[in-house]
Formats: C-alpha cells, sequence, structure tokens
C-alpha cells in the first residue's frame, strides 16, 4: 500500500504543477530567462541572456511532496483507525469491520 500511495501522491504534485503552469499560460516545463547585462546592450544576440533555475526542478519537488503527503496519509488513516478500535475496546465493543487488513 506504500508505494500505490507514494505513486498517487506523487502524480498529484506533478500535476499540481502542471496545472499551476497550465493557469497561468506558460509552458508546463518552461526555463525562466532573466536579462544579465546593462540596459545600453540590448540585442537580440542569445549571450545576454542566462538561464536562472529551472521549472522541471519544482515538478520533481512537488512529485516528492505528493510522495511524502500520501505516505503521511495512509499513515494518519492507520493510526486513527487504531485509536478508534482502542476506544470500541474500552467500552466492550468489537473492533471496526475489515480493520484487520491494516
Amino acid at each position: 500500500m506504500g508505494l500505490g500511495a507514494a505513486l498517487v501522491g506523487g502524480a498529484s504534485g506533478f500535476g499540481i504543477q502542471i496545472f499551476a503552469n497550465a493557469m497561468r499560460k506558460v509552458p508546463l516545463s518552461r526555463r525562466e530567462f532573466f536579462l544579465c547585462s546593462p540596459p545600453v546592450l540590448l540585442s537580440v544576440s542569445a549571450s545576454l541572456f542566462a538561464p536562472s533555475s529551472p521549472e522541471p526542478w519544482n515538478h520533481v519537488g512537488l512529485f516528492l511532496v505528493g510522495c511524502w503527503a500520501g505516505n503521511a496519509y495512509v499513515r494518519l488513516e492507520r493510526n486513527l483507525l487504531d485509536d478508534i478500535n482502542q476506544i470500541r475496546a474500552d467500552k466492550g465493543l468489537p473492533p471496526l469491520a475489515h480493520s484487520a487488513g491494516w
């Protein structure tokens, strides 16, 4: 279940970054450029532009954050089910149905 949750979470994180770029109407994996020369020397030459941080690292970062969130959700759900079963055991009730799979 951990690998599946990580992949679903990672795909969600990647999808969020793609959706954010689509909403801003920019290329899905773009590079931002900034001018690194004085304004007097403006020309069409490509040597005036230097790439800054590439955008695909945002995709990777959000994929990893999504993997962590997917695993954290599974852990949270498992802990919640254990707490509920403990409360039910204290009251003399049987555990929840199908809770042995966790």
